[in-house]
């Protein structure tokens, strides 16, 4: 029998989180160093099952775990596939690095509802069936609302009621989403009569000829899936309660995953449960993502907060993440795969710089106004800085250019005649303008001209701050040059997604 790799990074991710309930340590030091301790024991299962457990070259589900949970139709199913490998793969880098970056005023609380995320997050990476997805999935939602809720979560500029207005604002697109969800899930159970939840058996099914019934069935259902996905992500317009909480660097980083988590579920649930209905609306899903990347970059440009800016770029760089997904092709989904992957990578990075600015200058959410001349009084700052700042850009050698170049890859190669996502993919080229205007001009005005007289005193990155910044840098550089790390990982999944996709459009 092999080792069940994967219960036991989630068990451990969890004791991981109620470990800190009973931690009667009076110093701080102590729950850091406990909570470091369980983040290195998480990365070390994270990258032992993707890189020594799961074999890269074969096609379908790896590492299957199944646990009968109420008869035979609902099961406690857990595996890995070329879908979900990478995404396992970002939780082994990142998550040290996030927890390392915490104020050592971090409160035993706050660190056990970080764990309690992360768990929830591995969690829908693993979870094979659509019960366990659904309940793992919306688990994030508890963690983040106390979040946002708290007196730590946000710039000390907002008062408690606006915090508290910003948590509702979360709690109501969040609730709406996993209704339309759930509804789905219900819809599309009863599309198959009822006979599985299991993500691979529905898959299996829905490419199957089905009856007309069944077909309205599964289109209602892929609809509410799609709402709810959306809202979850947020696409323009539901990015409001996003957009504040990226104004607290902590908070900012919990945030940012549980936007690239719910990317990676809309990738998972059309492309394996609705391959024919993908197809279909194919042009419906690149003009949401050409529109979140037009307009988003035009509200980043109109930016004077530095963060504020950062925010708007996530939002418009997950618009080539619904263009990867509407190719329908293999190279648009690795590029859509590894956007999640290297965005997620770079806007952490973003946010923990701007972050030590602000502890550095004593200010929170500093304006483009405030900033100037760090180039000369914090030189390895400005050289890491600059470096993410050319990744988010695309600049070819870094990881940021891969992801977006397959994409557009993908479009122009997907069909004999031009049509109308390629149609939106040009477009979408306009952001690569829009994204020059508002990196570099971040980057002139934090790091060019003359020094803010009360910034005179600021004194360059510490070593902690090095080794976190820099090893993000480092990770954007390496997967910039050695992808295929990466995209081999996924390579055959996607291929038999492709063939799959191409057998529902001949139908």
């Amino acid at each position: 029998m092999s080792l069940p790799i994967l219960s036991i990074l989630l068990i451990v991710s969890l004791i991981a989180s109620f470990s800190f309930i009973f931690n009667k340590s009076a110093t701080q030091k102590s729950i850091q160093r406990q909570a470091l301790f369980f983040a290195f024991i998480i990365s070390a299962l994270c990258l032992s099952a993707t890189f020594v457990f799961f074999q890269s070259p074969e096609t379908g589900l790896q590492l299957i775990e199944s646990y009968n949970w109420i008869g035979n139709i609902l099961v406690f199913k857990l595996g890995l596939d070329g879908l979900s490998v990478n995404m396992l793969i970002l939780i082994g880098f990142i998550l040290p690095i996030i927890v390392a970056s915490q104020k050592i005023t971090i409160s035993k609380l706050n660190y056990g509802l970080l764990f309690a995320f992360i768990s929830s997050v591995i969690g829908v990476f693993i979870a094979q069936d659509l019960i366990s997805f659904f309940i793992l999935f919306e688990l994030e939602i508890i963690p983040l609302y106390i979040f946002l809720n708290s007196d730590n979560s946000i710039g000390s500029s907002q008062s408690q009621s606006e915090k508290n207005s910003v948590a509702n604002q979360f709690l109501i697109y969040a609730l709406t989403a996993a209704s339309f969800i759930l509804a789905g899930i219900i819809i599309l159970f009863m599309a198959n009569d009822g006979k599985t939840f299991s993500f691979d058996e529905l898959s299996a099914l829905n490419l199957q000829s089905a009856s007309n019934n069944s077909q309205s069935l599964q289109k209602i259902s892929f609809f509410l899936f799609l709402i709810g996905f959306l809202i979850k992500i947020p696409v323009l317009p539901f990015h409001a309660w996003f957009v504040k909480a990226i104004q607290r660097s902590s908070l900012g980083l919990i945030a940012l995953l549980m936007i690239k988590v719910s990317a990676y579920a809309l990738l998972r649930f059309t492309t394996e449960l609705f391959p024919a209905l993908l197809q279909e609306y194919s042009g419906l899903i690149a003009f949401i993502g050409c529109f979140n990347i037009i307009v988003g970059a035009l509200f980043a440009i109109k930016q004077k907060e530095i963060k504020l800016i950062i925010a708007y770029s996530v939002i418009s760089h997950l618009g080539f993440v619904l263009l990867g997904l509407s190719s329908g092709n293999a190279a648009g989904l690795s590029g859509a795969l590894f956007q999640i992957f290297s965005h997620t990578i770079l806007s952490i990075a973003l946010i923990l710089a701007l972050g030590i600015l602000e502890e550095k200058a004593g200010k929170n959410n500093l304006e483009l106004n405030d900033l100037g001349g760090f180039a000369n009084n914090m030189p390895i700052f400005f050289f890491i800085f600059m470096g993410l700042i050319m990744a988010n850009l695309g600049l070819p050698a870094l990881s940021g250019f891969i992801g977006e170049s397959l994409v557009f890859y993908s479009l122009f190669t997907n069909a004999s005649a031009f049509n109308y996502p390629q149609i939106l993919s040009l477009i979408a080229t306009l952001s690569i303008i829009f994204s020059a205007a508002y990196l570099l001009y971040i980057l002139k005005k934090t790091c060019f001209g003359s020094l803010n007289n009360k910034l005179n005193l600021i004194t360059d990155l510490e070593n902690k701050q090095k080794l976190l910044l820099g090893s993000l840098l480092f990770i954007s550089l390496f997967l910039g040059i050695f992808p295929q790390i990466l995209l081999e990982k996924s390579k055959a999944s996607l291929e038999l997604v492709e063939i799959n996709l191409r057998k529902t459009s001949i139908q």
